[in-house]
C-alpha cells in the first residue's frame, strides 16, 4: 500500500458517505466501501481486482440510472477507487471500462 493509494480510498469513503443510503440501500453502499478496501490491500494486478472493479463500475451504473447519484458523484467515487488499488483506469477489462462509462 502507497500513501496515494491509502489517500484515494479515504477520498473514495468521502464519496460514498455523500450517498444516500435510504435511496441507494445498504448493500450497493457496503459493496463500494467493501471493493474500495479491498482493492486498497490488494498487492498487484489480477483477475480478482478486475472483479471488483467490475463490480463497483456495474452498482454505479444502477445507482446513477436510478438517480441515486449523479453522474459526477459517481465519476469521483468510480476513480477513487480505482486509485485505491493496483489497478489503473487503462487496465481494466473491457467489462468493467463499459461499466464505468455508463456510471461516469
Amino acid at each position: 500500500m502507497t500513501e496515494r493509494r491509502y489517500l484515494s480510498y479515504r477520498r473514495a469513503l468521502r464519496a460514498i458517505n455523500q450517498v444516500d443510503p435510504d435511496r441507494a440501500g445498504r448493500g450497493g453502499i457496503e459493496l463500494l466501501r467493501q471493493v474500495a478496501e479491498d482493492l486498497l490491500l490488494s498487492r498487484e494486478p489480477s483477475a480478482d481486482s478486475d472483479e471488483l472493479a467490475e463490480q463497483a463500475a456495474i452498482a454505479l451504473t444502477h445507482l446513477t440510472v436510478r438517480g441515486v447519484v449523479t453522474r459526477a458523484l459517481a465519476d469521483e467515487v468510480w476513480r477513487s477507487i480505482c486509485a485505491s488499488g493496483p489497478i489503473q483506469d487503462e487496465s481494466l477489462t473491457e467489462s468493467a471500462r463499459g461499466q464505468a462509462a455508463i456510471a461516469g
